[in-house]
């Protein structure tokens, strides 16, 4: 409801954009919700109904259903901003050969330590190798997310894929994360260039459990393994997360190897702490420090552990 509420203080004309808000078909609470916001709203709000609960199948019946030239993507979980279309809008109309822009998102709920210690870990360099920033430096590719992305809708039929039964398919169902970093791939391969726009901004109130950090995290490394990307971070994790109790398995038979473990330990330790000691600078709270230093450990063996198990589903049609 918040994420329909900013969207009416978007400064920008009402009838030059529409608002597709796609759930479930048996979700009549979403439903009555959207409904009842298009009545006293200006703004052109529908809501599409799907067969099953997969975001994915989701995402695919708004773009069918969706009348732009420029398709944007937002969570339900997002605060929009006043200039949030208009700044995309120029983006588009100064750049171009554009295939994908992707904006930054930027923590809503500052006085929750487990919001503020997550956001610490996506936003540091050893939580996620500055893959969510477009600037500075990084550990692989760039690739926009689905928070806060926008796409010419011409480039996205162009780089569609086509089912067995021949029905088109702009977000690959087969996956159940990731599937804008594979659209995005996509792209890049088609020729078309992936901007990174840090003035478009939305607030974030991230909807995320441990349990569900850690596990979106395992599936994210195994669909990275299936299509390709990221390849070097995971590789690396991969190694952390075999080799450290290899080594210290190894390390109670040969005694040189103690010191090396030590020293492996040590490094590692540090690097938990910096990121951590970050996150008490900007709280001032031991409680962040420990939160942002278990979720930066799970994180790491999440995606270095899912990485040996490469995604498969065969839910979906075969594609093409």
């Amino acid at each position: 409801m918040k994420a329909l509420n900013s969207l009416s203080q978007v400064e920008y004309p009402a009838d030059s954009f529409e608002v597709i808000v796609a759930g479930t078909r048996d979700d009549e609470e979403s439903k009555n919700t959207v409904e009842a916001e298009s009545a006293r709203s200006t703004l052109d709000i529908k809501y599409i109904g799907c067969s099953d609960r997969k975001r994915v199948r989701a995402l695919n019946a708004a773009c069918s259903a969706a009348r732009g030239r420029i398709l944007v993507f937002a969570d339900d979980d997002c605060i929009f901003r006043k200039k949030w279309l208009e700044k995309f809008s120029e983006i588009f109309s100064r750049e171009d050969n554009i295939g994908i822009v992707g904006g930054k998102d930027e923590l809503e709920r500052k006085n929750s330590a487990f919001d503020l210690a997550l956001d610490i870990t996506l936003n540091s360099f050893f939580g996620t190798g500055g893959l969510r920033s477009g600037a500075g430096p990084r550990a692989g590719k760039y690739y926009p997310k689905l928070w806060n992305m926008a796409i010419l809708r011409e480039v996205a039929l162009s780089v569609s894929l086509k089912t067995d039964k021949g029905l088109v398919q702009v977000f690959n169902e087969s996956l159940s994360v990731h599937e804008d970093v594979d659209l995005a791939d996509r792209i890049e391969q088609s020729g078309r260039r992936i901007i990174y726009a840090p003035e478009v901004g939305v607030g974030h109130e991230r909807d995320t459990t441990f349990r569900d950090f850690v596990r979106r995290n395992f599936t994210m490394a195994r669909v990275c393994r299936k299509v390709g990307v990221h390849r070097l971070p995971h590789l690396a994790l991969t190694t952390f997360a075999l080799g450290g109790p290899a080594l210290a398995i190894a390390s109670f038979f040969v005694t040189p190897l103690r010191n090396v473990l030590l020293t492996c330990l040590g490094i590692y330790a540090a690097i938990l702490l910096g990121v951590g000691i970050n996150g008490f600078r900007r709280s001032g709270s031991l409680h962040v420090l420990a939160i942002t230093t278990g979720l930066l450990v799970s994180l790491h063996l999440a995606r270095g552990l899912g990485y040996l198990f490469p995604w498969h589903d065969t839910s979906s049609p075969d594609i093409s």
